[in-house]
């Protein structure tokens, strides 16, 4: 095990720190100067915190607006496994102050956001996590909140990205500018809530998408379990969800079990979910 801090402050880096595959512990509230990468190579790199602690970007931080990767924490195509949260305390990613980054943490591999961890104030362009080609999962009480994004307040999955929601994994209260208040995807991406998750108070301010908003008939939408998502609103169609393909394509989205949408509210079509389509 590492200490965060140390093995960030041992690196001369212009751009970005990097991490190896390691198990790192966040002893103190910690501010960025530069956007960490996890290194190419694969194995594991897990954050976690032993005490109520939070990763912030300092006053200084300079994003890596010139580069692939921008973003707070990101993996590039090879790195393996991230996985933020499962000590004893509270980690909190912040992204408060920072408007110049695409995304809080971007995800070409495999992203694990597990119990006490929560990503929150993100103000980005592309979902506080960005989801391209990779597998972002949320288990036990991982959480997003207070997000911001243009599409995607909470999630963007493109690409074919794989992301899953299970246990009391949680969205609530995230915002996007045009589309998909917490999660927006395309690509033939695949999305899953399942257990307890719920995506709560989410707002597609301008256009579609409250909740969730699938832009093509090739991406899959399933809700089972006790899963739920509720008090969201659209701007124009789909409180709830959204399907926004064309009228001749049949659309891959499944609630099952006890699956809930609810209290959700849209301006023109669709309170709960807005289908332009076959289901």
């Amino acid at each position: 095990n590492y200490w965060l801090a140390s093995k960030l402050e041992s690196q001369n880096q212009s751009y970005y720190y990097s991490l190896p595959a390691g198990n790192y512990c966040v002893k103190e509230d910690l501010e960025l100067k530069y956007p960490i990468q996890i290194a190419a190579g694969g194995g594991e790199v897990k954050l976690y915190a032993n005490g109520n602690f939070k990763i912030t970007c300092s006053s200084s931080f300079t994003a890596d607006t010139d580069k692939t990767y921008n973003a707070m924490i990101a993996l590039p195509m090879s790195a393996g496994t991230l996985t933020l949260g499962g000590g004893t305390g509270n980690l909190t990613i912040d992204g408060s102050g920072i408007s110049s980054l695409s995304y809080l943490v971007m995800s070409s591999s495999t992203f694990n956001l597990q119990d006490k961890c929560t990503i929150t104030n993100g103000n980005v362009s592309y979902g506080a996590v960005y989801v391209g080609a990779g597998t972002f999962t949320m288990n036990d009480g991982g959480t997003i909140t207070n997000c911001k994004a243009t599409d995607g307040g909470a999630v963007y999955i493109t690409d074919g990205g794989t992301f899953t929601m299970n246990d009391d994994a949680t969205i609530i209260g995230c915002t996007a500018t045009l589309s998909g208040g917490g999660i927006w995807m395309n690509g033939g991406s695949s999305f899953t809530m399942q257990d307890r998750s719920k995506i709560e108070r989410c707002t597609a301010t301008r256009t579609e998408g409250g909740g969730v908003y699938v832009t093509d008939a090739n991406s899959n939408f399933k809700m089972m379990g006790t899963a739920s998502i509720s008090s969201c609103s659209a701007g124009m169609d789909g409180g709830g969800v959204s399907y926004g393909c064309g009228a001749s394509e049949e659309y891959n989205f499944t609630m099952q079990d006890n699956a809930s949408i609810s209290n959700c509210s849209a301006t023109r079509y669709g309170d709960g979910v807005y289908l332009y389509g076959n289901l």
